[in-house]
Protein backbone atom coordinates (compact mmCIF):
# COMPACT_ATOMS: atom_id res chain seq x y z
CA UNK A 1 0.00 0.00 0.00
CA UNK A 2 1.37 3.08 -1.28
CA UNK A 3 1.15 5.95 1.61
CA UNK A 4 -0.11 9.01 0.17
CA UNK A 5 -0.07 11.40 2.79
CA UNK A 6 -0.29 11.88 6.87
CA UNK A 7 0.36 13.50 9.65
CA UNK A 8 3.58 13.45 11.37
CA UNK A 9 2.32 11.30 14.40
CA UNK A 10 0.62 8.83 11.31
CA UNK A 11 4.31 8.78 9.51
CA UNK A 12 5.71 7.88 12.39
CA UNK A 13 3.30 4.94 13.21
CA UNK A 14 3.93 3.73 10.10
CA UNK A 15 7.29 3.98 10.22
CA UNK A 16 7.61 1.79 13.68
CA UNK A 17 4.18 -0.56 12.91
CA UNK A 18 3.21 -3.13 15.53
CA UNK A 19 1.88 -5.68 12.99
CA UNK A 20 4.17 -5.95 9.75
CA UNK A 21 7.64 -4.96 8.69
CA UNK A 22 7.50 -1.48 7.36
CA UNK A 23 7.38 -1.18 3.84
CA UNK A 24 11.71 -0.36 2.42
CA UNK A 25 10.80 2.19 0.06
CA UNK A 26 8.65 3.75 2.61
CA UNK A 27 11.85 3.83 5.18
CA UNK A 28 13.87 5.12 2.71
CA UNK A 29 11.76 7.57 0.93
CA UNK A 30 10.84 8.81 4.80
CA UNK A 31 14.26 8.67 6.57
CA UNK A 32 15.68 10.26 3.08
CA UNK A 33 13.35 13.23 2.99
CA UNK A 34 11.93 13.85 6.66
CA UNK A 35 13.90 17.19 7.15
CA UNK A 36 12.00 18.88 4.20
CA UNK A 37 8.83 18.37 6.19
CA UNK A 38 10.18 18.57 10.38
CA UNK A 39 13.45 18.73 11.90
CA UNK A 40 15.57 16.11 13.32
CA UNK A 41 14.92 17.79 17.06
CA UNK A 42 11.11 16.91 16.24
CA UNK A 43 11.51 13.74 14.57
CA UNK A 44 13.58 12.55 17.40
CA UNK A 45 11.41 13.50 20.19
CA UNK A 46 8.61 11.95 18.45
CA UNK A 47 10.15 8.52 18.37
CA UNK A 48 10.33 9.21 22.05
CA UNK A 49 7.18 9.66 22.47
CA UNK A 50 6.55 6.43 20.10
CA UNK A 51 8.13 4.71 22.26
CA UNK A 52 6.82 5.21 25.29
CA UNK A 53 3.69 5.61 24.42
CA UNK A 54 3.11 1.76 23.82
CA UNK A 55 5.07 0.87 27.02
CA UNK A 56 2.01 -0.33 29.09
CA UNK A 57 1.00 -2.32 26.29
CA UNK A 58 2.12 -5.83 26.44
CA UNK A 59 0.70 -6.72 22.89
CA UNK A 60 2.70 -3.77 21.13
CA UNK A 61 5.23 -2.19 22.96
CA UNK A 62 7.85 -5.31 21.91
CA UNK A 63 7.24 -5.22 18.13
CA UNK A 64 6.81 -0.79 18.28
CA UNK A 65 9.63 -0.44 20.50
CA UNK A 66 12.44 -3.06 18.46
CA UNK A 67 11.38 -1.00 15.49
CA UNK A 68 11.51 2.17 17.20
CA UNK A 69 15.29 1.18 18.06
CA UNK A 70 16.08 0.64 14.27
CA UNK A 71 14.75 3.55 13.39
CA UNK A 72 16.89 5.33 15.60
CA UNK A 73 19.87 3.23 15.28
CA UNK A 74 19.72 3.42 10.97
CA UNK A 75 19.16 7.09 11.48
CA UNK A 76 22.49 7.12 13.05
CA UNK A 77 24.39 4.87 10.83
CA UNK A 78 23.11 5.10 7.66
CA UNK A 79 20.84 8.53 7.01
CA UNK A 80 22.60 10.50 9.22
CA UNK A 81 23.18 14.35 7.62
CA UNK A 82 25.66 16.65 10.32
CA UNK A 83 25.09 19.55 8.82
CA UNK A 84 21.38 19.36 9.94
CA UNK A 85 21.03 16.27 12.81
CA UNK A 86 23.08 17.67 15.34
CA UNK A 87 20.27 19.40 17.35
CA UNK A 88 18.86 15.68 17.23
CA UNK A 89 21.68 14.51 19.57
CA UNK A 90 20.67 15.88 23.02
CA UNK A 91 17.30 14.16 22.52
CA UNK A 92 19.02 10.82 21.12
CA UNK A 93 21.21 10.62 23.93
CA UNK A 94 18.99 11.31 26.52
CA UNK A 95 16.94 8.74 25.22
CA UNK A 96 19.74 6.04 25.20
CA UNK A 97 21.18 6.93 28.00
CA UNK A 98 17.99 7.14 30.57
CA UNK A 99 14.88 5.80 29.22
CA UNK A 100 16.83 2.68 27.28
CA UNK A 101 19.65 2.52 30.24
CA UNK A 102 17.25 1.10 32.84
CA UNK A 103 15.14 -1.46 30.62
CA UNK A 104 17.10 -2.00 27.50
CA UNK A 105 20.69 -1.87 28.61
CA UNK A 106 21.98 -3.57 26.04
CA UNK A 107 20.02 -1.77 23.08
CA UNK A 108 20.91 1.55 24.36
CA UNK A 109 24.64 0.47 24.57
CA UNK A 110 24.26 -0.30 20.70
CA UNK A 111 22.93 3.56 20.23
CA UNK A 112 25.05 5.18 22.65
CA UNK A 113 27.88 3.04 20.70
CA UNK A 114 26.61 4.99 17.25
CA UNK A 115 25.91 8.05 18.95
CA UNK A 116 29.62 8.20 19.71
CA UNK A 117 30.94 7.90 16.51
CA UNK A 118 28.48 10.27 15.19
CA UNK A 119 30.02 12.81 17.30
CA UNK A 120 33.14 11.55 16.63
CA UNK A 121 32.89 12.09 12.81
CA UNK A 122 30.93 15.62 13.53
CA UNK A 123 31.19 17.17 10.31
CA UNK A 124 31.94 14.29 7.93
CA UNK A 125 29.16 12.55 8.94
CA UNK A 126 27.40 12.74 5.76
CA UNK A 127 23.65 11.20 4.57
CA UNK A 128 23.50 7.99 2.98
CA UNK A 129 27.63 7.61 2.17
CA UNK A 130 27.63 5.74 -1.27
CA UNK A 131 30.01 3.24 -2.41
CA UNK A 132 33.30 4.21 -1.73
CA UNK A 133 35.98 4.69 -4.56
CA UNK A 134 39.01 2.21 -4.62
CA UNK A 135 42.15 2.16 -5.91
CA UNK A 136 44.11 -0.72 -5.89
CA UNK A 137 47.67 -0.81 -7.69
CA UNK A 138 47.58 -2.71 -11.13
CA UNK A 139 51.05 -2.51 -13.48
CA UNK A 140 51.47 0.92 -13.07
CA UNK A 141 48.27 2.35 -12.67
CA UNK A 142 45.03 2.62 -10.42
CA UNK A 143 42.20 0.45 -10.98
CA UNK A 144 39.12 2.46 -9.70
CA UNK A 145 36.89 -0.34 -8.86
CA UNK A 146 35.41 -2.06 -5.91
CA UNK A 147 34.94 -5.44 -7.53
CA UNK A 148 37.89 -8.40 -7.54
CA UNK A 149 37.52 -8.75 -11.51
CA UNK A 150 40.19 -7.65 -13.61
CA UNK A 151 40.51 -4.74 -15.41
CA UNK A 152 41.19 -4.69 -18.94
CA UNK A 153 45.03 -3.64 -19.77
CA UNK A 154 44.80 -0.01 -21.11
CA UNK A 155 45.45 0.97 -25.04
CA UNK A 156 48.13 2.88 -24.67
CA UNK A 157 51.75 2.57 -25.23
CA UNK A 158 54.86 3.61 -23.42
CA UNK A 159 55.59 6.02 -26.49
CA UNK A 160 52.41 7.73 -26.03
CA UNK A 161 52.73 7.86 -21.98
CA UNK A 162 55.92 9.58 -22.81
CA UNK A 163 54.29 11.65 -25.01
CA UNK A 164 51.75 12.59 -22.10
CA UNK A 165 54.38 13.24 -19.36
CA UNK A 166 56.81 15.40 -22.27
CA UNK A 167 52.95 17.47 -22.95
CA UNK A 168 53.13 18.03 -19.15
CA UNK A 169 56.54 19.59 -19.15
CA UNK A 170 55.19 21.58 -22.14
CA UNK A 171 57.80 19.85 -24.64
CA UNK A 172 55.44 18.02 -26.66
CA UNK A 173 51.72 18.60 -27.72
CA UNK A 174 49.30 15.78 -27.72
CA UNK A 175 46.22 15.62 -30.24
CA UNK A 176 42.98 13.71 -29.28
CA UNK A 177 44.11 12.04 -32.73
CA UNK A 178 47.00 10.68 -31.19
CA UNK A 179 45.12 8.44 -28.62
CA UNK A 180 43.12 5.12 -29.05
CA UNK A 181 39.80 6.44 -29.09
CA UNK A 182 38.75 3.46 -27.15
CA UNK A 183 41.55 4.48 -24.21
CA UNK A 184 40.11 8.01 -24.11
CA UNK A 185 36.31 6.81 -23.65
CA UNK A 186 37.72 5.30 -20.71
CA UNK A 187 39.62 7.74 -18.96
CA UNK A 188 36.71 10.32 -19.35
CA UNK A 189 33.76 7.70 -18.44
CA UNK A 190 36.36 7.24 -15.17
CA UNK A 191 36.56 10.76 -14.45
CA UNK A 192 33.01 11.24 -14.73
CA UNK A 193 32.13 8.70 -13.05
CA UNK A 194 34.26 9.68 -9.70
CA UNK A 195 32.15 12.52 -9.76
CA UNK A 196 29.02 10.89 -10.62
CA UNK A 197 29.49 8.40 -7.89
CA UNK A 198 30.11 11.35 -5.10
CA UNK A 199 26.63 12.96 -5.37
CA UNK A 200 24.99 12.45 -2.36
CA UNK A 201 21.07 12.01 -2.22
CA UNK A 202 20.38 15.02 0.11
CA UNK A 203 21.83 16.94 -3.03
CA UNK A 204 19.01 15.88 -5.24
CA UNK A 205 16.29 17.41 -2.75
CA UNK A 206 14.12 20.46 -3.43
CA UNK A 207 15.83 21.55 -6.21
CA UNK A 208 19.12 21.71 -3.96
CA UNK A 209 21.87 22.42 -7.20
CA UNK A 210 19.20 25.11 -8.23
CA UNK A 211 19.62 27.45 -5.15
CA UNK A 212 22.55 29.47 -3.63
CA UNK A 213 21.57 29.12 -0.41
CA UNK A 214 20.81 25.82 1.10
CA UNK A 215 22.17 22.80 1.00
CA UNK A 216 25.42 22.15 -1.10
CA UNK A 217 24.75 20.34 -4.05
CA UNK A 218 28.82 20.84 -5.30
CA UNK A 219 28.50 17.38 -6.84
CA UNK A 220 26.24 17.51 -9.11
CA UNK A 221 26.95 21.55 -10.14
CA UNK A 222 30.66 19.79 -11.00
CA UNK A 223 29.22 17.08 -12.79
CA UNK A 224 26.97 19.85 -14.75
CA UNK A 225 30.10 21.38 -15.46
CA UNK A 226 32.34 18.80 -16.27
CA UNK A 227 29.53 18.01 -19.44
CA UNK A 228 29.30 21.25 -20.47
CA UNK A 229 33.11 21.50 -20.31
CA UNK A 230 33.23 18.21 -22.42
CA UNK A 231 31.09 19.07 -24.94
CA UNK A 232 33.09 22.96 -25.63
CA UNK A 233 36.61 20.37 -25.52
CA UNK A 234 35.46 18.59 -28.75
CA UNK A 235 33.99 21.71 -30.18
CA UNK A 236 37.59 23.49 -29.62
CA UNK A 237 39.36 20.56 -30.78
CA UNK A 238 37.48 20.62 -33.97
CA UNK A 239 37.87 24.59 -34.63
CA UNK A 240 41.71 24.32 -33.53
CA UNK A 241 42.37 22.60 -36.65
CA UNK A 242 42.66 24.77 -40.23
CA UNK A 243 42.98 22.22 -42.48
CA UNK A 244 39.47 21.00 -43.28
CA UNK A 245 40.77 17.66 -43.99
CA UNK A 246 42.22 17.20 -40.42
CA UNK A 247 38.96 18.43 -38.98
CA UNK A 248 37.28 15.79 -40.85
CA UNK A 249 39.48 12.92 -39.02
CA UNK A 250 38.88 15.22 -35.44
CA UNK A 251 35.24 14.66 -36.10
CA UNK A 252 35.56 10.89 -36.77
CA UNK A 253 38.01 10.84 -33.90
CA UNK A 254 35.23 12.07 -31.23
CA UNK A 255 32.60 9.81 -32.85
CA UNK A 256 34.43 6.91 -32.64
CA UNK A 257 35.02 8.20 -28.93
CA UNK A 258 31.34 8.06 -28.57
CA UNK A 259 30.45 4.68 -29.96
CA UNK A 260 32.99 3.38 -27.54
CA UNK A 261 31.03 5.25 -24.38
CA UNK A 262 27.99 3.50 -25.77
CA UNK A 263 29.73 0.44 -25.02
CA UNK A 264 30.77 1.37 -21.50
CA UNK A 265 27.23 2.56 -21.25
CA UNK A 266 28.27 6.05 -20.21
CA UNK A 267 25.32 8.17 -22.00
CA UNK A 268 26.11 11.23 -20.61
CA UNK A 269 29.33 11.47 -22.25
CA UNK A 270 27.54 10.61 -25.51
CA UNK A 271 25.61 13.30 -25.43
CA UNK A 272 28.28 15.94 -24.40
CA UNK A 273 29.88 14.70 -28.23
CA UNK A 274 26.59 14.55 -29.60
CA UNK A 275 25.66 18.33 -28.36
CA UNK A 276 29.13 19.51 -29.47
CA UNK A 277 28.80 17.58 -33.24
CA UNK A 278 25.38 19.08 -33.82
CA UNK A 279 25.98 22.93 -32.85
CA UNK A 280 25.76 25.22 -34.73
CA UNK A 281 29.57 26.09 -35.19
CA UNK A 282 30.65 22.63 -36.05
CA UNK A 283 27.48 21.63 -37.65
CA UNK A 284 27.37 24.58 -40.33
CA UNK A 285 31.22 23.54 -41.37
CA UNK A 286 30.20 22.53 -44.79
CA UNK A 287 33.59 21.63 -46.51
CA UNK A 288 34.72 19.71 -43.40
CA UNK A 289 31.51 17.36 -43.55
CA UNK A 290 31.96 16.97 -47.31
CA UNK A 291 34.89 14.85 -46.82
CA UNK A 292 33.57 12.89 -43.81
CA UNK A 293 32.77 9.31 -44.86
CA UNK A 294 28.95 8.27 -45.34
CA UNK A 295 29.73 5.37 -42.53
CA UNK A 296 30.99 7.78 -40.19
CA UNK A 297 27.74 10.15 -40.98
CA UNK A 298 25.82 7.16 -40.34
CA UNK A 299 27.30 6.19 -37.23
CA UNK A 300 26.76 9.70 -36.44
CA UNK A 301 22.79 9.10 -36.79
CA UNK A 302 22.54 6.06 -34.52
CA UNK A 303 24.38 7.60 -31.85
CA UNK A 304 21.66 10.56 -32.24
CA UNK A 305 18.79 8.14 -31.88
CA UNK A 306 20.68 6.69 -28.93
CA UNK A 307 20.42 9.79 -26.74
CA UNK A 308 17.08 11.11 -28.59
CA UNK A 309 15.57 13.65 -26.00
CA UNK A 310 12.39 13.75 -27.45
CA UNK A 311 9.05 12.62 -25.81
CA UNK A 312 10.43 13.23 -22.20
CA UNK A 313 13.42 10.78 -23.06
CA UNK A 314 11.59 7.65 -24.25
CA UNK A 315 14.44 6.07 -25.55
CA UNK A 316 16.73 6.97 -22.79
CA UNK A 317 15.27 5.68 -20.01
CA UNK A 318 13.65 2.94 -21.90
CA UNK A 319 17.94 2.26 -22.33
CA UNK A 320 18.06 2.59 -18.33
CA UNK A 321 15.48 -0.13 -17.52
CA UNK A 322 17.54 -3.16 -17.70
CA UNK A 323 21.21 -1.47 -16.35
CA UNK A 324 22.19 -3.14 -13.64
CA UNK A 325 26.21 -2.29 -14.06
CA UNK A 326 27.96 0.56 -14.12
CA UNK A 327 26.35 3.60 -15.88
CA UNK A 328 26.48 7.19 -16.16
CA UNK A 329 23.36 7.86 -17.19
CA UNK A 330 22.30 11.60 -18.39
CA UNK A 331 22.06 13.62 -15.48
CA UNK A 332 20.07 16.30 -16.06
CA UNK A 333 16.90 14.05 -17.24
CA UNK A 334 16.89 13.24 -13.55
CA UNK A 335 16.97 16.65 -12.73
CA UNK A 336 14.12 17.60 -14.61
CA UNK A 337 12.44 15.14 -13.13
CA UNK A 338 13.10 16.00 -9.62
CA UNK A 339 12.40 20.12 -10.77
CA UNK A 340 8.80 18.77 -11.92
CA UNK A 341 8.20 16.53 -8.64
CA UNK A 342 9.66 19.43 -6.55
CA UNK A 343 7.76 22.57 -8.72
CA UNK A 344 4.54 20.17 -9.43
CA UNK A 345 3.63 18.98 -6.33
CA UNK A 346 2.37 21.34 -2.87
CA UNK A 347 4.40 20.06 -0.12
CA UNK A 348 0.70 19.49 1.87
CA UNK A 349 -2.84 17.49 1.17
CA UNK A 350 -5.66 18.13 2.33
CA UNK A 351 -8.04 15.95 4.04
CA UNK A 352 -11.85 16.62 3.50
CA UNK A 353 -14.13 17.11 6.41
CA UNK A 354 -16.65 14.49 7.97
CA UNK A 355 -19.16 13.96 10.53
CA UNK A 356 -17.81 14.92 13.56
CA UNK A 357 -15.02 17.46 11.82
CA UNK A 358 -17.14 19.53 9.36
CA UNK A 359 -13.53 21.23 8.20
CA UNK A 360 -11.00 19.54 6.27
CA UNK A 361 -7.56 18.54 7.87
CA UNK A 362 -3.80 19.94 6.13
CA UNK A 363 -1.41 16.74 6.07
CA UNK A 364 1.70 15.91 5.16
CA UNK A 365 1.98 15.30 1.43
CA UNK A 366 4.01 12.24 1.24
CA UNK A 367 3.26 11.49 -2.06
CA UNK A 368 5.40 14.18 -3.36
CA UNK A 369 8.78 12.63 -1.15
CA UNK A 370 7.89 9.57 -2.26
CA UNK A 371 8.19 10.40 -5.80
CA UNK A 372 11.03 11.87 -4.97
CA UNK A 373 12.85 8.88 -3.46
CA UNK A 374 12.24 6.55 -6.51
CA UNK A 375 13.83 9.16 -8.58
CA UNK A 376 17.10 9.54 -5.67
CA UNK A 377 17.20 5.76 -5.48
CA UNK A 378 17.15 5.07 -9.28
CA UNK A 379 20.26 7.11 -9.53
CA UNK A 380 21.90 5.48 -6.68
CA UNK A 381 21.21 1.80 -8.64
CA UNK A 382 24.00 3.13 -11.21
CA UNK A 383 26.35 4.36 -8.72
CA UNK A 384 28.93 1.72 -8.73
CA UNK A 385 32.33 1.89 -9.99
CA UNK A 386 34.13 0.59 -13.12
CA UNK A 387 36.56 -2.16 -13.40
CA UNK A 388 38.84 0.20 -15.65
CA UNK A 389 42.45 0.86 -15.22
CA UNK A 390 43.50 4.90 -14.58
CA UNK A 391 45.87 6.20 -16.55
CA UNK A 392 47.31 9.07 -14.89
CA UNK A 393 48.68 10.75 -17.24
CA UNK A 394 46.13 10.81 -19.91
CA UNK A 395 43.63 11.52 -17.53
CA UNK A 396 46.46 14.34 -16.28
CA UNK A 397 46.51 15.65 -19.80
CA UNK A 398 42.53 15.51 -20.23
CA UNK A 399 41.97 17.59 -16.98
CA UNK A 400 44.54 20.04 -18.29
CA UNK A 401 42.73 20.76 -21.89
CA UNK A 402 39.22 20.59 -19.95
CA UNK A 403 40.72 23.58 -17.62
CA UNK A 404 42.00 25.27 -20.98
CA UNK A 405 38.25 25.34 -22.45
CA UNK A 406 36.19 25.65 -19.19
CA UNK A 407 38.65 29.08 -17.96
CA UNK A 408 38.03 30.35 -21.81
CA UNK A 409 35.23 30.52 -21.41
CA UNK A 410 34.07 30.86 -25.08
CA UNK A 411 30.23 31.24 -25.83
CA UNK A 412 28.56 29.78 -28.56
CA UNK A 413 28.80 33.13 -30.49
CA UNK A 414 32.70 32.76 -29.71
CA UNK A 415 32.81 29.39 -31.07
CA UNK A 416 30.42 30.41 -34.17
CA UNK A 417 32.83 33.52 -34.92
CA UNK A 418 35.79 30.84 -34.94
CA UNK A 419 33.61 28.71 -37.20
CA UNK A 420 33.05 31.16 -39.56
CA UNK A 421 36.97 32.30 -39.86
CA UNK A 422 37.32 28.66 -40.79
CA UNK A 423 34.44 28.83 -43.34
CA UNK A 424 33.26 31.78 -44.16
CA UNK A 425 29.34 32.08 -45.34
CA UNK A 426 29.02 31.85 -49.10
CA UNK A 427 27.40 34.26 -50.59
CA UNK A 428 24.58 33.65 -53.89
CA UNK A 429 27.22 36.19 -55.70
CA UNK A 430 30.34 34.07 -54.81
CA UNK A 431 28.16 31.05 -55.13
CA UNK A 432 27.14 31.55 -58.65
CA UNK A 433 30.79 32.43 -59.69
CA UNK A 434 31.91 29.10 -58.26
CA UNK A 435 29.63 26.80 -60.54
CA UNK A 436 31.08 29.03 -63.36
Amino acid sequence: MEIAGGSLPALIEQLTTHDAKPDSDFVFAFMLTFRLFTSPATFAQSLVRRFESVAEDNLWSKPVQTRVLKVVKDWLEIYWQAHTDEEALPIIYRFAASILGAAFPAAGKRILDSFERVFDYGQNSVVLRLRPMTGRSHAGWTVDTATTAQAPTPSISKSQLNALRNNRDGHSNCSILDFDPLEVARQITLMESRLFRAIQPHELLASAWMKKRGPNSSNVNTMSRLSTDLANLVADTILGIRDYKKRALMIKQWVKVAMRFVELKNYDGVLAIICALTSSAVERLKKTWDVVSEKNKGRLGELKKTIDLSNNYAVLRKSFENEVASAIPFLGMYLTDLTFIDAGNSETRQLPGREGRPTGVTIINFDKHARTARVVREIQRFQAPYDLAVVPEMQAWLDTEIDRVHFADQTPVDLHRRSTALEPRTTLGAAARLRR
